[in-house]
């Protein structure tokens, strides 16, 4: 299990407890089976696009459920994620 990447590890969850929660905020839940469900369209998409292993994908999303979910889809297609923080000064 060392040597698992954190989305199998999750997907792992999802199929072993499906319904625990996964994220919890400000009083919503998601729980492990609608995490994994709600990443899969959006890493078959970005599939489609051409991301593939390695290939960086920039995430421009506040923190939220669905800067997970882009995160975990875009591990899903192979890709990697690159965090894109709007602060940062326009040259980066």
């Amino acid at each position: 299990m060392d040597n698992e990447v954190v989305h199998r590890l999750i997907a792992a969850q999802a199929t072993m407890s499906p319904g625990k929660i996964a994220i919890e905020w400000h009083g919503g839940r998601l729980t492990y089976a609608e995490l994994v469900a709600r990443a899969a369209p959006l890493a078959h998409l970005l599939s489609r696009a051409g991301v593939e292993p390695d290939v960086p994908v920039g995430i421009l999303i506040p923190r939220s459920p669905e800067r997970i979910i882009a995160l975990l889809a875009i591990l899903q297609a192979g890709g990697a994620y690159v965090p894109v923080d709007p602060d940062d000064a326009p040259a980066r």
